[in-house]
C-alpha cells in the first residue's frame, strides 16, 4: 500500500489521524505551503493518493494544478484559484480526473492555516508560516506522540552530567563542578568560587525571581527546583534548571545549599516546538467537518477538537482526562458502550443516534468508532468521527413531504375530475328542468334547492383542483392593491367586532398575473383563518411589498427599484428574480412545530368538526403554485402566525376596470352551428340540449376523429366546443390545430375539469386559448359560446 506523502516532518499520530479518517469517510487531505508563490504540496495523506492515482512524494512539480484537475467552469476555476492564492475558505465540486483515465465528482474545501511560528525560531525543516488546507471528497459514491517526544528528553538527561554545586553559606565560598563551568561556558580562573559569579550570569529577567526561590527554600523550607535563564560567555541564552536542598544544624539554621544546574536548552526547544506543532495540527483538526474525540483504554478524553467542544459546550481543558461516562452522563454512555468497548477490542464500530447539544437542539449524528494501535499491536485507544447529519435529515423529510402532498395532489385531481363530468350532467339539467318548472313554484323550489347542492358540489371539487394545480385558471394582469382595496368592505363583514383589519399596501406595486377570482379566494381563506385564530379578537395585518429574491433585478426592468425592494434569499425553492409579496399576518395563538408541517394537506383542520372543512390552505397553496409562485408560513405557538404568497412580477400594466354592468335579463342566443365533441354521453346529452334550448343547430361527436368527420360533411360550423382531453389518440389541443389548418375562421371554445397537458398549461397562463372550466352553468356555457362566436376572445 502506498504510504502518505510528506515532504515536511508530519507527527506520525497526526498522519495515523487524517489516513485514518480517509480511509473511513473518503476525505483526501493536502497541506499546501502559503508563503511560496508555486503553492506546493507539502503533505498528501493516503487517502488523496488513492483517490487521484498521483504519488506526491518525489515529484519535482509539486505545484496543486499538477495534481488536482482544475475546473472546466471558468467561474468556479477563477474562484478556486482565487482562493488558492488569497487563502479564503472555499467549496466546490467538479469532475477530478485519476491518473488512471478515469474520473469522480469531487468536492474540494479550502481553508488557510496561520502557523504560529516564531520565524526565526523554527527549525529549518519546520513548515513557513501560514499554509492551507486542502480536502477532497469522492461525491459518487495529531498530533505528535507527547509520549514519545518526553521520553527522547528524559534519555537526553540520563545522557548528560549535570552541573553540581555546594555553597557554604558560613564561609561564602561555593564549589562548583567543571561541568557547572562547561554549562555556562567559563573556566576556573574566569568563573570564581563565590555565588556572586553565578548571580552575575543570570537573566536580568530571572534574577529576582532566583534570588527570591533561594531565599524562600532557606528560610521557609520551599522546594528549591525552578527553570531560568542564564547568559554565556559567548553571549548565548540558555535555559537551565536549577535544583538544590538545604544542609541544616541542629536548630534548623540553613549552613549549606547543594545542588545542581542542568542545561534543558534542548527541552525548552523542543518543548516550544511541540506546542507550535499541536497549535498547528490541532487547526487542521479543527477546520475538519466533523466531531472528532479521541479516548484512552480507560475510556478517559484524551483530545477534542473544536466542533466536539463547541456540541459539548465546554473547552478542551475542561474535558482532557474526564472519564467520558462524566461528561456524556449515565444515559448517552449506556447507548454508546457497544460501540466503545467493540473499538477498543479491535473492531471499527458505526451508530446513528439523536443527540442534544449544548444550546439544547437536538442534532442527528453519525460517528465511527475506530481502534488506535500501537507500534506493537496494542490498542492505545480509539477515535470517534462524528458526522452532523440534521441537515439532510431535514432535506429528505421535506422531499418525502413534497412527494406526500404529490401523490395526494394527483389522487384529488383525479377524483375531482371525475366527479366535475358528473356536475356537469346534475347542473346542466337541473337549470333547464328550473327553467320549464316555472309555473310550478313547489317543484321549481325543489328544483332550486338540487341545483344549490350541486353548485356546492361544483364549489368543493373546485377546492380539490386547486389543491392538485389542476384547476382551470383565467389569469389577468393585476394590481393587487386595488384587488385588496375593492375586497376591504366584504373583508370586513367576515369579521366579528372584536377583531380589526390593518392594512399597509405600499405603493407603487408592481402588477402580477393571477386568476383574479381564486387571487380573492386565497387573500378571503387567509384572512378567516387568522380571524378563527384570534377568538379574544385583534388586529390583522394585510402588507404588500416587491420583493427581490437572490440576486441582482430583473434585466427587462426600465425603472427604479422602489424604495422599500430589498434583497432576499429565501424562500429558497423560488427562481431568482423580482415578486409581489403578500402577507397576512395575525396576533393569535400559533401553531405548533407538527401542525405546521401538515397545513396544505387537504381536509387537514385544527377546528372543530363542522366549522372547517380543512381545504382553505389546501386550495391557496395550490393556486399559488399553480401560478408560479410560493407561499411561506411562519407561526409559533402564543406568537400568532403569518403567511406570506411570492407572486411573480408580470411587466405588464394593469388594464382599467370597466363599471360592472347589470345582469341581462334574457340569456343571449343564436342560430349557428355548434360542434360539441365531448367522450362523455351524459356531458355531451346536457351540453346538446342547452345549446339547443338556445337557439343553434348543434352537432356532435365522441372523438376528435368523429369531429373531423362532421367538418368534412358540414361546412356550416362556426364554433367547436370541445373538451381537451379525448380518447382516439387526439387530443382536444391537437383537433384545434387540425381545424384551424383547414378551417382558419372557425372559431374553437375548450372545456376541461383541468388543464392536463403542460403545453395547454402554458396557453392557458399567458392567455391565448378561450377555456371554460367544468362544471359550467346554463348562464355560463351560453355567454362563452355567445363571446366566442361574436369574437370577443383572442385568437388562438
Amino acid at each position: 500500500m502506498t504510504a502518505a506523502a510528506s515532504l515536511s516532518p508530519i507527527p506520525p499520530a497526526l498522519d495515523a489521524v487524517l489516513d485514518t479518517l480517509g480511509k473511513l469517510l473518503g476525505y483526501g487531505v493536502l497541506i499546501v505551503d502559503a508563503g511560496d508563490p508555486r503553492r506546493p504540496i507539502l503533505y498528501a495523506n493516503h487517502c488523496f493518493i488513492e483517490l487521484t492515482g498521483h504519488e506526491i512524494k518525489g515529484a519535482s512539480d509539486r505545484r496543486v494544478a499538477r495534481f488536482i484537475t482544475l475546473p472546466a467552469d471558468p467561474k468556479l476555476n477563477r474562484e478556486f484559484q482565487k482562493a488558492l492564492k488569497t487563502g479564503r475558505s472555499f467549496v466546490g465540486d467538479w469532475p477530478i480526473d485519476h491518473k488512471s483515465g478515469t474520473a469522480f465528482l469531487g468536492r474540494i474545501r479550502l481553508c488557510h492555516l496561520q502557523n504560529t511560528f516564531p520565524q526565526e525560531a523554527a527549525p529549518e525543516e519546520d513548515l513557513s508560516p501560514g499554509h492551507i488546507l486542502v480536502t477532497l471528497e469522492n461525491l459518487s459514491r495529531d498530533r505528535r506522540d507527547a509520549k514519545d517526544v518526553e521520553q527522547r528528553w528524559e534519555r537526553a538527561v540520563r545522557g548528560t552530567s549535570d552541573g553540581l554545586y555546594d555553597w557554604d553559606l558560613h564561609s561564602g565560598h561555593v564549589w562548583y563542578a567543571q561541568r557547572f563551568r562547561a554549562i555556562l561556558g567559563y573556566d576556573a580562573q574566569e568563573f570564581p568560587d563565590t555565588f556572586l559569579a553565578f548571580q552575575n550570569v543570570l537573566h536580568e529577567d530571572d534574577r529576582v525571581l532566583v534570588l527570591g526561590k533561594i531565599r524562600a527554600h532557606l528560610e521557609s523550607r520551599t522546594r528549591l527546583d525552578i527553570r531560568c535563564r542564564v547568559i554565556t560567555r559567548q553571549g548565548e541564552i540558555r535555559w537551565c534548571r536549577l535544583r538544590g536542598e538545604a544542609e541544616r544544624d541542629a536548630g534548623g539554621r540553613p549552613i549549606r545549599l547543594s545542588g545542581a544546574l542542568s542545561d534543558i536548552s534542548e527541552q525548552i526547544d523542543a518543548q516550544e516546538a511541540l506546542h507550535r506543532s499541536q497549535d498547528f495540527y490541532g487547526t487542521i483538526l479543527d477546520s475538519l467537518p466533523l466531531l472528532i474525540l479521541y479516548l484512552c483504554r480507560e475510556e478517559r478524553v484524551v483530545y477534542v477538537n473544536r466542533p466536539a467542544q463547541e456540541f459539548a459546550g465546554r473547552s478542551l481543558g475542561s474535558l482532557r482526562g474526564r472519564a467520558i461516562v462524566e461528561v456524556l452522563g449515565q444515559r448517552i454512555h449506556a447507548q454508546l458502550k457497544p460501540y466503545l468497548g467493540g473499538a477498543l477490542q479491535g473492531q471499527v464500530m458505526e451508530s446513528q443516534q439523536r443527540y442534544r447539544n449544548a444550546l439544547g437542539y437536538l442534532i442527528d449524528l453519525e460517528a465511527s468508532f475506530i481502534p488506535h494501535y500501537g507500534d506493537a499491536g496494542e490498542i492505545l485507544g480509539c477515535f470517534i468521527a462524528a458526522r452532523d447529519l440534521t441537515e439532510r435529515r431535514q432535506l429528505e423529510a421535506e422531499l418525502r413531504q413534497s412527494q406526500k402532498m404529490e401523490a395526494v395532489g394527483r389522487l384529488t385531481g383525479g377524483i375531482a375530475h371525475d366527479f366535475n363530468n358528473l356536475l356537469s350532467v346534475i347542473i346542466g339539467n337541473m337549470q333547464l328542468l328550473a327553467r320549464s318548472l316555472r309555473e310550478s313554484p313547489r317543484l321549481l323550489r325543489q328544483a332550486d334547492t338540487a341545483l344549490s347542492a350541486a353548485m356546492r358540489g361544483a364549489n368543493l371539487t373546485r377546492r380539490l383542483l386547486a389543491f392538485a394545480r389542476q384547476q382551470v385558471l383565467e389569469p389577468r394582469v393585476v394590481d393587487l392593491n386595488l384587488l385588496i382595496g375593492g375586497m376591504c368592505e366584504l373583508l370586513r363583514r367576515t369579521l366579528t367586532g372584536d377583531v380589526e383589519i390593518a392594512s399597509d399596501l405600499r405603493t407603487p406595486l408592481w402588477t402580477i398575473r393571477v386568476d383574479p377570482g381564486q387571487m380573492e379566494n386565497a387573500v378571503l381563506n387567509l384572512v378567516l383563518n387568522a380571524r378563527d385564530a384570534m377568538p379574544a379578537g385583534g388586529i390583522i395585518s394585510i402588507t404588500t411589498r416587491n420583493r427581490v429574491i437572490g440576486g441582482v433585478r430583473a434585466a427587462q426592468e426600465n425603472i427604479a427599484a422602489p424604495a422599500e425592494t430589498v434583497q432576499e434569499s429565501m424562500p429558497s425553492e423560488l427562481v431568482p428574480g423580482d415578486y409581489v409579496m403578500l402577507e397576512v399576518r395575525d396576533g393569535g395563538m400559533g401553531m405548533s412545530e407538527e401542525t405546521l408541517k401538515r397545513v396544505f394537506e387537504p381536509f387537514f383542520t385544527t377546528k372543530d368538526v363542522g366549522k372547517g372543512s380543512g381545504l382553505g390552505l389546501s386550495m391557496v397553496y395550490g393556486f399559488v403554485k399553480q401560478s408560479g409562485g410560493h407561499i411561506q408560513i411562519r407561526s409559533q405557538l402564543g406568537e400568532g402566525t403569518s403567511a406570506c404568497l411570492y407572486l411573480p412580477r408580470a411587466h405588464e400594466d394593469a388594464p382599467c376596470v370597466e363599471a360592472q354592468e347589470g345582469q341581462e335579463p334574457d340569456l343571449p342566443r343564436g342560430t349557428e352551428t355548434i360542434l360539441v365533441v365531448e367522450d362523455n354521453a351524459a356531458v355531451r346529452a346536457t351540453a346538446v340540449d342547452i345549446l339547443s334550448s338556445l337557439g343553434y343547430r348543434v352537432l356532435e361527436a365522441g372523438n376528435a376523429h368523429e369531429a373531423l368527420a362532421c367538418f368534412e360533411r358540414d361546412t356550416d360550423i362556426a364554433l367547436v366546443f370541445s373538451d381537451i382531453m379525448l380518447p382516439g389518440g387526439v387530443l382536444g389541443s391537437q383537433l384545434v390545430d387540425e381545424i384551424m389548418a383547414r378551417h382558419a375562421d372557425v372559431r374553437v371554445l375548450l372545456t376541461s375539469g383541468f388543464s392536463e397537458t403542460s403545453v395547454m398549461s402554458r396557453g392557458i397562463l399567458v392567455g391565448v386559448i378561450d377555456l371554460l372550466a367544468k362544471p359550467y352553468t346554463l348562464e355560463e356555457l351560453a355567454r362563452r359560446v355567445r363571446d366566442s362566436l361574436d369574437g370577443k376572445k383572442k385568437e388562438v
